[in-house]
């Protein structure tokens, strides 16, 4: 189903939820979000992503919230089903219900995003790193998220589950199959730890599950060090059947330096260097340089910038998700 473009649905969305945000204090109130992610390197200059979020209270404890991604530069023919990353409900099952020691704290249904993606790393291009596309939470399914409350949860510190149809919508039209993914963390000291598995219905070949460990090390003094191992069965990546990633961040008083390197045996294996300097209210600029190198293709050494602006109007309560 196609619309004329989403520069013209856009500024009318952004609009209607400024126009409540003042009355932030009451039921209806209004949060949105604008951000911008533009890539800047030696071959060419392009938006990567435009994202616009907006939320709505509707009553004490229900939210709706509408997500919208532009991730194609060419304005002239969208499809608003491409763009749609979010349009649920959000029930907070403690606060309609009155019973704090509810199973299941947050229910989204609707289109949503589903619970999969480590966001261990701070590598600013990250989205152009070998594993992202396999490691990347499925968007824009019709499914439901349910988050445990984590004061039942003896062994984690939180937990969420997602169970959704296995593809990003066709003309509004839902998939067949079916798919569960569900992540887990918890805190063991100076360490965060992060596990998600996923597994996914096809019905074109055979049936796709994979797991992601992410743990990040941080005692709080200014620098970090994370790694995360991935593993899927169907088909391997690139043949392979694991990838992993390391890196460290260390702030400095102007911004925040960072290294990572990713691996696939018999494929690739790339390392990043760039620092993540903010420059305004909502701006940041990350140069960076990338070096590829593999068996089996050609080594590639990749020079580039990543500008990101983003741009929130909070209501008096937080009740969006803005992810990274």
């Amino acid at each position: 189903m196609k619309k004329s473009t989403l520069m013209v649905l856009a500024p009318a969305l952004v609009m209607s939820l400024t126009a409540g945000a003042e009355q932030a204090n009451r039921l209806g109130a209004f949060e949105y979000g604008i951000k911008a992610r533009a890539n800047v390197s030696k071959d060419s200059t392009k938006m990567q992503d435009l994202e616009f979020v907006g939320g709505l209270l509707l009553t004490e404890g229900i939210k709706a919230v509408v997500r919208m991604e532009l991730k194609d530069t060419d304005l002239s023919d969208i499809e608003i089903d491409e763009t749609l990353e979010e349009l649920k409900l959000s029930i907070a099952i403690d606060e309609v219900t009155g019973n704090p020691r509810a199973l299941i704290t947050n229910l989204d249904v609707g289109i949503i995003e589903a619970v999969f993606e480590s966001r261990a790393s701070e590598n600013s291009d990250y989205k152009n790193g070998l594993l992202y596309e396999l490691s990347d939470s499925d968007r824009g399914v019709v499914g439901l998220t349910m988050e445990i409350n984590p004061e039942l949860l003896m062994l984690v510190d939180s937990a969420r589950i997602s169970v959704y149809e296995t593809g990003a919508m066709d003309g509004f039209e839902i998939s067949d199959e079916k798919a569960i993914s569900a992540e887990i963390t918890k805190k063991i000291g100076d360490f965060a730890v992060q596990f998600s598995t996923r597994w996914k219905e096809v019905a074109s070949s055979d049936n796709d599950w994979t797991n992601q460990l992410a743990v990040v090390w941080d005692k709080g003094e200014g620098y970090r060090v994370w790694a995360s191992a991935l593993h899927k069965n169907n088909n391997g990546i690139y043949g392979e059947s694991f990838g992993n990633t390391v890196g460290a961040a260390y702030d400095m008083t102007w911004g925040t330096l960072f290294a990572e390197a990713e691996y696939i045996p018999s494929y690739a294996t790339s390392a990043t260097l760039g620092v993540n300097i903010p420059v305004g209210q909502g701006v940041t600029v990350g140069p960076y340089v990338r070096q590829v190198m593999g068996d089996t293709i050609d080594d590639d050494t990749q020079f580039g910038v990543n500008v990101t602006v983003a741009l929130y109007q909070k209501a008096s309560r937080t009740f969006i998700d803005k992810r990274n």
